[in-house]
């Protein structure tokens, strides 16, 4: 079991945890994930790990309730028991990459927005209904760019359809 050392509310139904793993806190890497569960017999969920902190031996994870198991862990606080692509931005930022990031979402609700514009060259929104950035699709800012310049390689985190349509835009 792994404490929630701190719980923040970020949002309308999405929380911030600041979780005690030490192996993982001193181990972690930009872009690599957990998988956890809110009980013994619960869904196994992959979570993007959005920091961690190998002095204080935690790590931090962030969590949009969309489903049963994402509502569950959400209604945890510290105490309890418990995927963001920011450090892998801000990696190949600091390797000399030109990164550019695509925020996509229903509505005006975009976590992390700060610390995505801080760890990227470019930041681009996208709104299904335009209520912020431009109306459209991660895939429709996506296409645009490829057509305006090279892009060598795009990492996409989120639900399993957006990044299914981010694979076919990119297969050429």
């Amino acid at each position: 079991m792994f404490p929630i050392i701190e719980a923040a509310t970020l949002g309308p139904g999405v929380k911030q945890f600041v979780i005690d793993a030490r192996r993982i806190a001193r181990k972690q890497r930009p872009g690599q994930f957990v998988i956890i569960r809110v009980n013994e017999t619960g869904e196994r969920i992959p979570l993007t790990i959005k920091a961690s902190d190998a002095q204080r031996d935690t790590i931090t994870l962030v969590v949009q309730a969309v489903g049963k198991t994402t509502s569950m862990l959400n209604a945890l606080g510290a105490g309890d028991g418990s995927a963001i692509a920011v450090p892998s931005a801000q990696a190949l930022r600091d390797a000399g990459n030109h990164v550019i990031a695509i925020l996509g979402e229903r509505t005006k609700l975009l976590i992390l927005r700060d610390q995505v514009r801080a760890a990227t060259d470019e930041l681009f929104v996208m709104t299904d209904d335009g209520s912020c950035g431009e109306q459209g699709l991660v895939t429709d800012k996506l296409r645009s760019l490829i057509v305006r310049q090279h892009v060598d390689y795009v990492l996409a985190i989120g639900p399993i359809p957006m990044m299914r349509a981010v694979a076919e835009t990119t297969r050429e």
